[in-house]
């Protein structure tokens, strides 16, 4: 009788058990995924999950989340935590999404790893609105905001595209409350810029600014905007600012300020603004000023990120303002994620070049259109190992192949020379060679094959030596073909002849713009040939078909490491 009433207990208390995990668990979980959903397949996204239970006693477990890689690998997130009666606990974690990953699995577990609670979140269910995720892919840009979205953020994605070597993609703004966002710096690692926007800053605790600090330390992007809530010089945010804030003030903006804030100028602005004094230290790379010389915007950079900082809330301004938001925001955000050419080419392995304009070009022509090459050859370079980047492409003709020669010896084969519009896909070549003290290096490039036009087309290229001391390269030379001896923004020199004159040789030195004591020479391989230089009207390198304007020349022309902004525009 004894044994029958110990079967009917075990039996009982696995009905219990049962019961609690098909939905009368105590347990009361919250699952949040990314910036307001939006992450990048297979990059570090955050994750936030509050825990409630009305438990009579403290739990301590841990919670596992589970996402699934591929069709073979699953990643297991386990985080130990203890939770108090009647308190919420939060719990921050970073996890990878791949993109065709339909469901995320979270389970909490006691000590002894028995499940208490258990549920299958669908991430692309969008019926009701209930979709967890939405993709941001490699020419997507996308934001994340702390604090207040107003003076037109929340409109961007509609207002503004993204624009790389990528391609022309979408702009994202995804938003968190400040004590969501997260505490490690990989959960940042999605996001091409952080904006936090006068935050209640004391509602950040020293882990999450721990991570802002540690991300843009290693190269994230941050925006800061100073409102009503002082941002405290103990703060371990202020210490990455390049700027440090004194007491605000009120005065008024004049009509030349504006202009630069490309706020409307048609009449000066009142306007209060945290003073911004630089640091004696900082790395300042732009300031805007109001005439009288207080200092509203600047930007600078901190450890291999970048930080700007507004010394005022632009959603206080009057509301004739608010008509120009997005350029204002494009402005800002611009400033912070572009790279300029002389921070792209410290890169090693760089290929943001591709995103210039191919306007600028250099090409061979002659009657009979025979197989014909372009001899470059370089005078002034000090002893050491250079590596060059070269780039080939006519978007009105598709040519043959090109063997690259340095010194008479064979260095590469059968690259190819693109037609593509824009040189944003672009073909480019690597070339590495050694140059001696007041020796000549001569590069040719010669037509191969038979098929297409057996013409040599060089655009442009950049040269960088390695350093002798330690790791890297450094930039030597920068050149671009056909800008009629004209330097452009970012170092690079653009060199050529009227688009009407040809000439078998042409050279450049100092006078163009190259460095004192470099000198190129360019001329065809057959003396019978002539060069031809093309320079036709800048367009945008991201939309070749559509003419940009003047004010956008500058930000075109940058050389582009990752991804920037611009306003959608009509067009007509």
């Amino acid at each position: 009788m004894l044994r029958k009433y110990i079967l009917i207990s075990v039996v009982f208390i696995s009905v219990f058990s049962s019961l609690a995990l098909a939905g009368r668990s105590p347990f009361n979980v919250d699952f949040f995924c990314g910036w307001s959903g939006y992450y990048r397949p297979m990059e570090w996204a955050p994750v936030e999950i509050s825990i409630q239970s009305d438990m009579k006693e403290a739990f301590q477990g841990s919670i596992v989340i589970s996402a699934q890689q591929d069709g073979l690998n699953t990643m297991n997130i386990h985080n130990r935590f203890v939770l108090t009666p009647d308190l919420p606990h939060r719990v921050p974690l970073v996890t990878k999404f791949a993109f065709s990953m339909d469901k995320c699995n979270v389970r909490i577990l006691d000590e002894r790893g028995r499940t208490k609670w258990t549920n299958d979140y669908n991430l692309w269910d969008y019926s009701n609105n209930a979709g967890l995720l939405s993709p941001v892919f490699e020419n997507d840009m996308l934001i994340g905001v702390a604090g207040s979205k107003v003076f037109g953020l929340s409109g961007l994605p509609k207002e503004t595209i993204c624009r790389s070597y990528r391609g022309t993609g979408k702009v994202y703004v995804g938003d968190k409350y400040p004590r969501m966002i997260p505490w490690d710096w990989t959960g940042f690692a999605c996001l091409d810029l952080l904006i936090l926007y006068n935050p209640e800053w004391t509602s950040l605790n020293g882990e999450q600014i721990k991570a802002i600090c540690d991300w843009v330390y290693n190269g994230g992007k941050l925006l800061v905007v100073l409102g009503n809530n002082p941002l405290s010089s103990d703060n371990r945010l202020s210490g990455i600012l390049p700027y440090d804030i004194e007491q605000a003030k009120e005065f008024k903006v004049d009509i030349d300020a504006l202009k630069k804030l490309n706020l409307v100028s048609s009449e000066p602005e009142n306007m209060i603004c945290w003073s911004l004094v630089p640091k004696p230290d900082s790395r300042i790379y732009k300031s805007q000023s109001n005439g009288s010389g207080e200092i509203l915007f600047g930007a600078g950079y901190w450890g291999f990120g970048r930080v700007g900082i507004l010394g005022f809330d632009p959603y206080s301004l009057s509301d004739r303002q608010k008509g120009a938001s997005t350029d204002f925001w494009v402005g800002k955000i611009r400033t912070i994620v572009e790279k300029t050419f002389d921070e792209a080419s410290a890169d090693r392995e760089n290929d943001s070049l591709q995103g210039q304009s191919s306007a600028l070009m250099g090409d061979l022509t002659h009657p009979d259109r025979k197989q014909t090459g372009i001899i470059l050859t370089i005078t002034g370079l000090n002893s050491g190992e250079y590596r060059m980047t070269s780039y080939h492409n006519n978007p009105s003709m598709q040519h043959s192949p090109i063997d690259i020669y340095v010194d008479g010896r064979l260095s590469s084969s059968n690259n190819p020379q693109s037609a593509v519009s824009g040189e944003g896909n672009g073909s480019m070549v690597y070339t590495e060679f050694r140059a001696s003290d007041n020796d000549n290096v001569v590069i040719e490039f010669r037509p191969a094959g038979t098929d297409y036009d057996r013409r040599a087309v060089l655009n442009g290229f950049w040269i960088v030596k390695k350093n002798e001391d330690s790791e890297g390269y450094r930039k030597i030379l920068a050149v671009d073909i056909g800008a009629s001896g004209q330097a452009v923004a970012d170092g690079f020199i653009g060199v050529g002849y009227s688009s009407s004159e040809r000439v078998r040789e042409a050279v450049f030195d100092s006078a163009e713009g190259l460095p004192s004591g470099i000198k190129i020479s360019l001329k065809t391989a057959n003396p019978d040939d002539k060069l031809q230089f093309n320079s036709t009207v800048f367009k945008d390198p991201y939309d070749p078909h559509r003419r940009i304007s003047e004010s956008d020349k500058e930000a075109a022309r940058r050389y582009i490491n990752g991804r920037s902004i611009a306003k959608v525009e009509n067009t007509g």
